[in-house]
Formats: C-alpha cells, structure tokens, sequence
C-alpha cells in the first residue's frame, strides 16, 4: 500500500486483496440492524489501541472509543 504508513508498534493482520472482494460479495458489510449498506457508504477502518480483542464491544467505555485509531475515512 504505497503511501500508507503504520504506526510502528501496531499490531496487524494482513489480508489480501482477494479476499476482501470475496468477502464482499459474499458477505455485504451491514449495519446494526443487519440491512447492508448501499453503494457509496463510507465506512471507517482502524483498530482499538489497548483494548482487549474478546471484549464485547457494546459494554466499551468512553476510553475505549478514545482509543480508536482510524486508518481510513
């Protein structure tokens, strides 16, 4: 990814260009009600610095949300 730069302690896991069109035809992205999103929705992709990956995301506090890093959007 040419002109993308990480932060140098990131945790992260690469996927590959193919899958991700696979995925996404076989798998919309949806929202919280489970309908998928239209064409030309914006969606953010980033990480949570520090929290822990099992914790389920409708009990995240405040600095949880602060800890977002956003790679995109």
């Amino acid at each position: 990814m040419a002109g993308c730069s990480l932060p140098s302690l990131a945790d992260f896991t690469q996927v590959d260009a193919f899958w991700t069109d696979n995925f996404a035809l076989e798998m919309p992205i949806t929202d919280n009600s489970g309908a998928a999103l239209d064409g030309g929705d914006v969606i953010q992709i980033g990480f949570f610095k520090g929290v822990d990956p099992n914790k389920n995301p409708n009990t995240y506090t405040d600095d949880d949300w602060d800890s977002f890093f956003a790679l995109t959007g």
